[in-house]
C-alpha cells in the first residue's frame, strides 16, 4: 500500500492513550515482556472520529474479496465487526484460547465453509505469534487466509512471507516515528531508542 499523507499515523499520535512511549520506563506488554512504546488501540474506541476513519481506511483495504471478517478477541474485535457492516460480510470472532466450557469452540460465530476467503483483523502485529495460530485453524477446514491490522512493528511482509499469506497493515512504526518526529512528539534519540527496541521484534520472528 502506497502512503504519502500519513493520516493514519497522525490519527494515532493524536488520540489520547494510544501511543504511550518512555524512554526511561518500559511498560510490560506481554507477561515478562517489556517496552519503550506500547500501541493501545482500544484507546480509540471512545472516539467516532477515529473509529468511522479507520473502519473505512480498512474497508477499502481489504475490498470485497472475503467471504467471511474475522475478528481476534479482543484487539480485532470491534474493528472487525465494523468492517464486516462496512462490507456487508459475515463475522465471526476467533478466541486466542479455547473455552473451557459448554461448546469449547475457537470461533464465536458461525464456522466458514471450505474453500472461503477470510480476512482477519487484528489491532497490531508484532511477531506474528498470534495470527499464527488463527492461518493454522482456517487453513486446517479448507480456507484462504488475508491478515490486516491497524498497526504494525514493520514486520508484515515477513509475518506474511513466513505463514504463506497476505498481510497487510494501515500504519507501521517507522512511519509513526517519522510523524513524531515532524511534529516534535518524539526526539532523534527517541526513535533511536524505539527502533532498537523494534529489531528485537524481527530477530524473534526470524528464530521462530
Amino acid at each position: 500500500m502506497k502512503k504519502t499523507n500519513f493520516h493514519v499515523e497522525r490519527s494515532l499520535l493524536g488520540t489520547p492513550g494510544v501511543v504511550n512511549y518512555s524512554r526511561h520506563k518500559s511498560v510490560e506488554v506481554k507477561p515478562g515482556v517489556f517496552s519503550p512504546i506500547y500501541i493501545n488501540l482500544k484507546n480509540t474506541l471512545p472516539s467516532y472520529e477515529v473509529r468511522h476513519f479507520f473502519v473505512r481506511k480498512m474497508s477499502e483495504i481489504i475490498g470485497d474479496e472475503p467471504d467471511y471478517i474475522c475478528g481476534i478477541e479482543s484487539g480485532g474485535t470491534y474493528y472487525a465487526a465494523a468492517v464486516a457492516d462496512t462490507l456487508i460480510r459475515p463475522v465471526i470472532l476467533y478466541r486466542k484460547e479455547r473455552k473451557g466450557y459448554n461448546d469449547k469452540r475457537m470461533l464465536v460465530g458461525m464456522t466458514p465453509t471450505k474453500g472461503s476467503v477470510v480476512a482477519v483483523i487484528d489491532d497490531v502485529f508484532a511477531t506474528g505469534a498470534t495470527v499464527s495460530g488463527v492461518v493454522c485453524f482456517f487453513r486446517s477446514i479448507g480456507c484462504t487466509v488475508r491478515l490486516y491490522s491497524i498497526f504494525s512493528y514493520g514486520f508484515e511482509k515477513e509475518i506474511g512471507k513466513k505463514l504463506g499469506v497476505e498481510a497487510h497493515s494501515m500504519a507501521n512504526c517507522k512511519d509513526l516515528c517519522k510523524v513524531a518526529l515532524q511534529e516534535k512528539i518524539f526526539t532523534k534519540n527517541d526513535v533511536k531508542c524505539i527502533a532498537k527496541h523494534v529489531l528485537t521484534y524481527g530477530d524473534y520472528l526470524r528464530k521462530c
